[in-house]
């Protein structure tokens, strides 16, 4: 993959966490931020951790206590 696609997957996680899942811009980024060093990430940490930070966020939402197919994101 190029490194525009893998751009584009973390977009995707995260205009879905805004419009989707109704978090704040701010919420993902400090997820997104706990994650990874912004300065120092390549592309395929941007789309890696674009998911994982979705994720995190349901799952705080969620308590951990949603169907396992809620966090298939």
């Amino acid at each position: 993959m190029t490194d525009r696609q893998l751009i584009n997957i973390y977009n995707d996680y995260r205009k879905r966490a805004i419009n989707e899942f109704n978090f704040t811009f701010e919420e993902f980024w400090a997820k997104v931020c706990f994650f990874l060093d912004p300065q120092d990430a390549n592309a395929t940490e941007w789309a890696l951790v674009g998911k994982k930070a979705l994720q995190s966020l349901l799952e705080e939402r969620y308590d951990c206590q949603a169907p396992a197919s809620v966090f298939n994101v």
